[in-house]
């Protein structure tokens, strides 16, 4: 059942019409896909979340219509057992903090242009999680940011636009071990310096704009301490493309590697410090759907 509120009075409405408690809706009969265009306050959603509606919720869609109110809601207080497609937009979040114990089902998490754009902290843990898209945010504190990804084995595609924050040296190099990736596209990512990967499905890497990018190793073995039937990969490693534009070439092999198949969304693997057309990222995403249509046929 889709539900759309458009103020506190109407989430106080919709709270005592499914109510369990008032037999209107059978707790577990009726599944709730919500799209919310007011700035939610945490007291009022963890009411909400708690009630039939949130604990039979599959989607959340939060997209208040302003941008000038800097309320944030916290995850991590809530509970959503059925929950699989969450996109906030100018809504302010406290953190990232989505775990088999809060969302547990969760496959889509899209947050774009919060409020308040500094997340305190990154803690991902979903064993379902297929799609990860940031946009115009900033990270507090980033040391959980590879440990995070990595425990989404099932994450396929990474899409993030200006994710400010990610800032590691050479000695605290993140470490991304994503088993299902397919895509990994981090534009405008601002003082990311240091990645090593692996990605044995990879097909797409786009640095573009990255202008701190100083080194990426792509690992050819599984870190030792990732096993299980989630983390197993049996035949050849895939072919990747690489999107370097506006980018110095970075130190490690993420162009040296046998698994390099070249510039996208040229074919010739021009010199990589020559000036180039920019594409927008919608640009680079068109092609991209082009190229994973070629492949998949």
């Amino acid at each position: 059942m889709k539900l759309e509120i458009d103020s506190m009075k109407g989430l106080l409405d919709l709270l005592i019409q499914y109510d369990a408690s008032t037999g209107d809706v059978g707790t577990g009969d009726v599944e709730f896909e919500l799209s919310v265009s007011f700035h939610l306050k945490q007291k009022p959603f963890e009411k909400l979340m708690a009630s039939n509606i949130g604990q039979n919720l599959v989607k959340l869609i939060c997209c208040p219509e302003s941008e000038e109110e800097l309320s944030c809601i916290d995850f991590s207080k809530v509970k959503l057992p059925k929950l699989k497609e969450i996109r906030i937009e100018h809504q302010g979040v406290m953190a990232v903090h989505f775990t088999k114990e809060n969302t547990p089902l969760l496959e889509s998490l899209i947050i774009e242009l919060p409020s308040h754009n500094s997340f305190k902290y990154f803690i991902l843990d979903l064993p379902n999680l297929t799609y990860l898209g940031f946009e115009h945010v900033s990270l507090y504190d980033p040391d959980d940011f590879g440990k995070s990804l990595s425990s989404c084995p099932k994450l396929k595609k990474i899409e993030c636009y200006k994710f400010y924050g990610l800032h590691f040296n050479e000695k605290n190099t993140p470490k991304l071990v994503l088993p299902s990736c397919e895509v990994i596209d981090l534009h405008r990512s601002d003082g990311l310096q240091n990645l090593d990967i692996w990605a044995p499905k990879l097909q797409f890497i786009s640095f573009q704009a990255c202008f701190e990018i100083t080194k990426v190793c792509i690992l050819d073995t599984k870190p030792e301490e990732y096993s299980g039937p989630d983390y197993d990969f049996k035949g050849e490693p895939s072919k990747y493309k690489v999107n370097l534009s506006c980018t110095s070439k970075p130190i490690g092999n993420l162009v040296s590697s046998t698994r390099y198949d070249g510039r996208y969304p040229e074919d010739i693997d021009h010199q990589l410090d020559e000036e180039e057309e920019v594409l927008t990222h919608d640009e680079i995403n068109q092609q991209l759907d082009i190229l994973m249509g070629l492949r998949e046929a």
